[in-house]
Formats: C-alpha cells, structure tokens, sequence
C-alpha cells in the first residue's frame, strides 16, 4: 500500500506502530515526477543511527531518526526500475542492487545525491532488454569480507570489493553455489560466514573469504536442508562468540525455520546443532496461505521478527539459547493441522535437545 510502518516491539506482548511513511505521497511530491510511479516498496534497512533506507520502483529513499525524523529521496532512477536490496556497511556506506544488475553505493546520506560508485553486473546496457523482459536482477545485497555479496537471477553469486572511497571497483564470481535463481545472502557480524538460499531449497553456509578465492568445501556437505521450497531470505544473528551461531530463513513453503549451529575452526561447514519450525505469524493456519517472506533478527540476537503473506508481522523474544528457542517455537504452533504441515526441522529437531 506503498506505506512503509516503525513499530514498536520492546517489550514481549505490547508491539505497537509508532510512525508511518506514505512513500507513494513522498515520490509524487519530487519535482517532475512520474505520475505512473508507484511507490511500492522492496527493501528496507536500519542502521546503528536509526537511519532507514527503503528500496522503491525506481528510488532510494532515507528516513532519519528510526522514523521519527525527516524523510527523502536519496536517489531516483531515470529509467523507474525497482531497486530489490538495500543494505548498510558498518562505516555508514550504503549500497542498493536493483532490478537491472546494477549496484551502487552512497556515502553522504544528507540529502539528494548521485551514488559515489556504480558496477553493471551484466554486459548489456539496456534495461529491459528488448524483448521486454528485466535483465539479471540483484534480489538481495550484504556486506562482509571488505565488500558486498549480490545474489540474483540466473545463478548470480558474487562477491563485489569496494575501493577506498566507497566506490564498487569489480567483482567476483563465486561459482558451484547455486545452479537456478538466488534470493538470499547474509553475513555474520563477527566473520566468517555467508548464508546463501534460493531456488534450491537447501542453505548453503560457508567460509566467506574461502568462496571468494574459489575454494569450496568437498569434504563435507555445507548445505542446511529442510525446506520445501525456494528460500527466499536469511539472516544471522549476533549472538556473541561463546554461543551457538543463530540463523533464521523464510521460505514460499510457508515456514520460518531457525538453526542452531556451532562454529568450525578450521573453515568447515557449519555443525548443526539443533533446527524448529514455525508459520510466519500465529494467525497463520495453512501454509498455502500464507507464505514466509522476510526475516530479521534485533541487534543482540534475542529477538526474531517475521513478515508473511498474510500482512501480519510477528515477533519472538528469548531465541539465543537452543533449549529455550526450541521450547518457544513449538510452543507456538498449537495447530494440530498446522502441525502436521510444518513436519519437523531436519536433520536435528528440538526434541533432541537436552
């Protein structure tokens, strides 16, 4: 509906909206706008300040403040293609994929500016091509290992560094990861991991800085399965060194699973330690209906909100620790119906916890 909501969700029970943004009226205000153009939003990203970027049909748009400050149009796209993925660098640089293979970064986020650097990852400069359909899009962007992973249409996986400036300089293509469409990438806060998960339906986790110079696990399985369809995104979370590593994904199989996993030393796979699987909201009762579409976790790990089709948001607090994560999730799905369609977390469910 071309609104983009902050809520509120401090304290376990009491989620509440706090402010709104209606981009579409924000977009028809630029001087010589398109009247065509929606404001239908595909991204959003918080940074340490507050600062939310929103990736829209055809603009970047900043809002300061966590919501509570001013909002506007970083960028504008002369052509009015989607931009699919925005995501911020712990320096403060932001960097935005689109629907055409391009991505760009900002390092002044004041007002109104041209990206201080831009990389087509295609070789055909127009978009769309001339049969009408959209070149190879970018679906999701995240920083890590000195520069920013890109995931997208046609097996896209690659590895884009960053200059001095902030400036995307050239990538890498990280080949053996995927063999269809991809439509998710994160990072570990800390290092060393990327999660990747798309038309595949398995998770791969890897050393990072490992694909990056082509070296691909072949002693061990680096995929985490269990979904039935494409995943469409994941996110770690920030749990600290001396606790397992966290990881959430959402899926069109209409589930939100969460793994457990301890951290190899030696640049290995991931171990699994334990996996559950919950709907997207509790108002959820059939996954047909109601597909997983995001995730994210709270800076300190401690709290999971997920997005489903149903437009109900949820969120759960108390995650960190396997046992007590693995109680709550369960605890959730009271559906026997429900229960029966969600299966269990494979190849370790909670139930082995202890």
């Amino acid at each position: 509906d071309e609104r983009v909501l902050v809520t509120d969700a401090s304290e376990p029970g009491a989620a509440q909206i706090v402010a709104t943004l209606d981009v579409g009226s924000l977009l028809a205000e630029q001087p010589g706008a398109d009247p065509t153009r929606s404001g239908d939003g595909h991204a959003v990203a918080v940074d340490a300040d507050g600062r939310i970027a929103i990736g829209v049909n055809g603009a970047v748009v900043v809002w300061d403040g966590d919501g509570a400050g001013t909002a506007r149009v970083l960028w504008s796209s002369p052509d009015n293609r989607p931009v699919r993925s925005v995501a911020f660098g712990g320096d403060g640089l932001l960097a935005a994929g689109d629907g055409c293979g391009w991505v760009r970064t900002w390092d002044d986020l004041s007002d109104s500016s041209e990206p201080v650097g831009e990389l087509d990852l295609t070789e055909d400069d127009i978009c769309p091509t001339a049969d009408g359909d959209p070149k190879r899009e970018v679906s999701r962007i995240a920083f890590g290992d000195g520069g920013i992973w890109v995931v997208g249409d046609e097996s896209l996986v690659r590895h884009v560094a960053i200059g001095t400036d902030g400036a995307p300089v050239g990538s890498t293509v990280v080949d053996g990861v995927a063999e269809n469409f991809v439509r998710a990438v994160a990072t570990t806060v800390d290092g060393p991991w990327v999660a990747i998960g798309g038309a595949e339906q398995s998770l791969f986790v890897g050393d990072s800085a490992r694909l990056i110079e082509q070296m691909l696990p072949d002693d061990a399985d680096p995929r985490l399965a269990g979904h039935t369809n494409e995943i469409g995104a994941v996110t770690f979370a920030d749990t600290g060194e001396d606790a397992p590593t966290l990881l959430a994904t959402a899926s069109n199989d209409g589930s939100i699973r969460l793994w457990w996993a301890e951290r190899a030393e030696d640049g290995g796979p991931l171990s699994l330690l334990a996996g559950a699987v919950v709907p997207p909201s509790v108002a959820c009762t059939s996954l047909d209906r109601c597909l997983a579409l995001d995730v994210a976790f709270s800076p300190d790990g401690s709290t999971v909100a997920s997005v489903g089709s149903d437009g109900l948001v949820h969120v759960w607090h108390g995650l960190t620790d396997p046992v007590v994560g693995c109680d709550l999730a369960s605890s959730l799905v009271e559906d026997d119906d429900l229960r029966a369609q969600l299966g269990t977390a494979t190849p370790a469910p909670c139930d082995e916890l202890g």
